[in-house]
C-alpha cells in the first residue's frame, strides 16, 4: 500500500517560478489585444458621441427657414431660424372662405385662411415670415424704400401670431384662419408658392464651439465644448440682422457634446441654384485619442 505524500518547499518555488515565466510569457501576447480592445472602445464612444452631436444638428439645419443660415467668421458658429410648420395661404377668394393674404402697399393686413384642414402646429406667440431670401431693406420696413427687406432677421417679412382658428364661418371647418399682429407696412413680397413658415416663439437657433480648441489639458483632453443656444432674440424687432451673435448672454444653452478639441464650420450658399451646403468637422480628444468626423448637411433655401 503506498502512502500518501507531499511535495518539498523546493518543489512548490520550482512551480512558483515555472508559473511566473509562464506568466509573463502570456501577458506579452495578451497586453497588446486588450489594450486594442480598450482603445477601439473608446474611439466608438468618442465617434457615437460626434455622429450624434453632427446628426442633431443636421436634423434641425433641415427644417431651418429657407435663407437663414449663417456661419460666423471664426467658422465656430452657425445661426438659423426654425421652423416648426409651413403651410399655404390663400390669394384668391374661395367657396367657403375669402380671408386671402393681401400683400397689396395700401393695405396693413393681419390675417388670412390656409388651404386644408389639417391643424396647424403654431400657437399664439410663435412667428410667421413669407418668402424669405435673406435681403435686409434699404433702411428701415417702410413702403418707400427701395428695397422693402425679405430678412426674417430683420423683421420686415416676419409677424408674430395673435390667433390659430380651425374653425371658421358658419361652424364649417373649410382650413385654419391665422391672425398676426398688424404693422404699419404689408408684408413686402409674395410667395411664389404661396408658402409661409411657422417659427418657434423661441427665435433663432446657434450652434457654437466654445473654449479652448487646439490645445489639450494635462490629462490629453479637449477643452471645447459644442453647445445650442436659443431664446436669445425674440419679439417683434431685429433679431441681431447685420451682425451673427457669438455671445449670448440672455436665453439658454445646451451642451451636445464635450472634449472638442478642433470644429470647423463652413456654409457654401448658392449651390445647384436653390440649394445650400453646410459643411461640418468635429474632433473630440480623450486621453490623446482623437476623432475626427465630417458630415454634409443638404439646405433647401427655395423660398
Amino acid at each position: 500500500m503506498t502512502r500518501a505524500r507531499g511535495f518539498t518547499l523546493i518543489e512548490a518555488v520550482v512551480v512558483i517560478v515555472i508559473t511566473g515565466i509562464l506568466a509573463g510569457v502570456v501577458a506579452v501576447f495578451i497586453a497588446k489585444p486588450v489594450q486594442g480592445y480598450v482603445e477601439s472602445t473608446r474611439r466608438a464612444v468618442l465617434s457615437d458621441i460626434a455622429d450624434g452631436a453632427l446628426r442633431f444638428i443636421g436634423r434641425d439645419v433641415r427644417m431651418a427657414v429657407p435663407n437663414s443660415v449663417r456661419v460666423d467668421a471664426s467658422s465656430h458658429y452657425v445661426e438659423f431660424i426654425p421652423t416648426e410648420d409651413g403651410v399655404r395661404y390663400r390669394v384668391e377668394a374661395g367657396g367657403g372662405s375669402s380671408n386671402i393674404l393681401d400683400f397689396s402697399l395700401s393695405t396693413t393686413e393681419a390675417g388670412f385662411d390656409v388651404f386644408g384642414v389639417s391643424p396647424v402646429s403654431a400657437s399664439v406667440g410663435d412667428y410667421l415670415t413669407v418668402f424669405n431670401t435673406g435681403q435686409c431693406s434699404n433702411t428701415t420696413c417702410t413702403a418707400a424704400c427701395g428695397n422693402l427687406g425679405a430678412n426674417a432677421y430683420e423683421g420686415c417679412n416676419r409677424r408674430t401670431l395673435t390667433s390659430v382658428i380651425s374653425t371658421l364661418s358658419g361652424g364649417v371647418t373649410y382650413g385654419t384662419g391665422i391672425s398676426f399682429t398688424a404693422t404699419s407696412n404689408p408684408l413686402p413680397f409674395d410667395s411664389p408658392g404661396h408658402r409661409v413658415n411657422f417659427v418657434p416663439s423661441t427665435g433663432p437657433v446657434s450652434y457654437g464651439c466654445t473654449g479652448t480648441l487646439g490645445a489639450l489639458d494635462a490629462s490629453g483632453n479637449g477643452q471645447g465644448q459644442l453647445k445650442r443656444y436659443t431664446g436669445y432674440a425674440t419679439g417683434a424687432g431685429t433679431w441681431n440682422a447685420l451682425t451673427q451673435p457669438t455671445a449670448f448672454a440672455t436665453g439658454t444653452n445646451a451642451v451636445l457634446a464635450d472634449n472638442i478639441s478642433a470644429c470647423t464650420i463652413t456654409y457654401a450658399q448658392g449651390v445647384s441654384q436653390r440649394d445650400a451646403v453646410l459643411s461640418l468637422s468635429l474632433t473630440i480628444t480623450r486621453g490623446s485619442e482623437s476623432v475626427t468626423l465630417y458630415h454634409e448637411i443638404h439646405v433647401d433655401n427655395q423660398p
